[in-house]
């Protein structure tokens, strides 16, 4: 099995927002502490809003006055994205069938994972994920429980590879604890 967690940095909550950037890493919960993520491949794209206008997506604007909020690092990253929608979201397809992505991990998939799919559609491009799919790290980590420890951010938080990546630890020690990996 090839799990994947899935980040999306956008400009809104809802499906039909411009997504500015997508980050997944491949991991694999059933191997020692530290080593989920060892030699991992990702994926990493940064897409241009204008691109995603000309599909008719929407700022909302509360989100963007967060976006203001989060420091100068994470927002110029955020908004440094160059890539054409159509081409990113193409080569994420790509990238998902390469690694043979079996699960689809995002905290929440009916955050990441719907709006992904929204942009699927406009574009013509068929969704590279099925209902079986997506799962939830949010409600792993609820399962895991309050006595569960915090596991650190390390790199740009709101940077969707980091994020990804951290998410990975997340659920790699949600699933150590409930001894399910």
């Amino acid at each position: 099995m090839t799990h994947v967690m899935l980040d999306i940095e956008t400009l809104g909550r809802e499906p039909g927002c411009v997504v500015l950037s997508i980050g997944a890493v491949t991991f694999d919960p059933h191997v020692p502490e530290g080593t989920e993520i060892y030699g991992a491949r990702s994926f990493e794209a940064l897409i241009a809003p204008a691109s995603c206008l000309e599909y008719g997506m929407d700022i909302e604007s509360d989100t963007f006055k967060w976006w203001l909020t989060q420091g100068a690092e994470a927002f110029h990253y955020a908004m440094s994205g160059t890539e054409k929608l159509y081409q990113v979201l193409g080569g994420f397809a790509l990238w998902l069938e390469s690694v043979g992505m079996t699960e689809l991990w995002a905290k929440s998939p009916q955050f990441d994972c719907s709006i992904l799919a929204s942009r699927y559609r406009p574009t013509g491009q068929a969704l590279p994920w099925g209902y079986r799919q997506p799962r939830d790290l949010r409600t792993l980590l609820a399962l895991a429980g309050s006595n569960f420890p915090a596991v650190p951010m390390t790199g740009i938080e709101h940077r969707a590879l980091d994020d990804a990546a951290h998410q990975v630890r997340q659920a790699c020690a949600a699933m150590r604890h409930l001894k399910l990996a």
